[in-house]
């Protein structure tokens, strides 16, 4: 964090100081597939309780995101990959984030807090102590993965770009159709760049995993 500002470090400090002065708040970093279980219910709890949950976009509304991250959860402890820690406030679960540990490089895939402990900072608070752990285990890098959202540029200020795929199930005549539609006509470019935004709205996503679309 030295090539962020004095002030963004000295404002990270003092949320750290504050939550960590707090009486009954405690981090807490899962070692080994024995705290797979703790580490999950503190995701569910936080999950149904962020504003994820109100926007729909919380793991637990699409059952197979949850079972692939609950999976992945599993698999990243057994092999030693964790990076897996969350807040508590209390004995409640107040923030989690749930990253991955892969050569020098931790992957952070998601995170996310409850909004009535914001006076805490959790998610700033829990980010800042993971990657304190990454500098600690010698790690080079901490991707924060996804879109470049301004809580993620106050870290940094270099982006990569990345590509997004489409996975057609083709199995399923609806799958084709849908691919046919909106991916095959160069004819219809012009209208594919206005239409795709619209399989990009998570609502719709949704739809179309629970259909076995994509």
């Amino acid at each position: 964090l030295r090539s962020r500002s004095r002030h963004f470090r000295q404002l990270l400090r003092r949320k750290m100081r504050k939550a960590l002065n707090t009486p009954g708040f405690e981090l807490h970093f899962a070692n080994g597939p024995d705290d797979g279980e703790a580490f999950w219910a503190a995701l569910e709890r936080v999950e149904k309780s962020s504003w994820k949950a109100r926007a729909g976009t919380a793991i637990l509304f699409s059952e197979q995101q949850r079972a692939f991250f609950r999976h992945l959860v599993d698999v990243v402890l057994e092999r030693g990959w964790s990076y897996l820690a969350w807040a508590t406030y209390r004995g409640t679960p107040i923030a989690y984030e749930l990253a991955v540990r892969f050569g020098d490089t931790v992957h952070s895939m998601k995170i996310a807090y409850d909004e009535q402990f914001a006076s805490l900072s959790p998610g700033v608070v829990l980010k800042a102590w993971v990657m304190k752990k990454a500098c600690e285990d010698g790690l080079r890098e901490q991707d924060l993965m996804g879109h470049s959202e301004p809580w993620k540029l106050s870290y940094t200020d270099r982006a990569r770009q990345y590509v997004t795929l489409y996975v057609f199930n083709p199995q399923s005549w609806r799958a084709r159709i849908l691919y046919r539609l909106f991916f095959v006509p160069r004819r219809w470019a012009g209208t594919q760049s206005r239409l795709r935004p619209f399989l990009d709205w998570k609502p719709v996503r949704r739809v179309l995993c629970k259909a076995h679309l994509v």
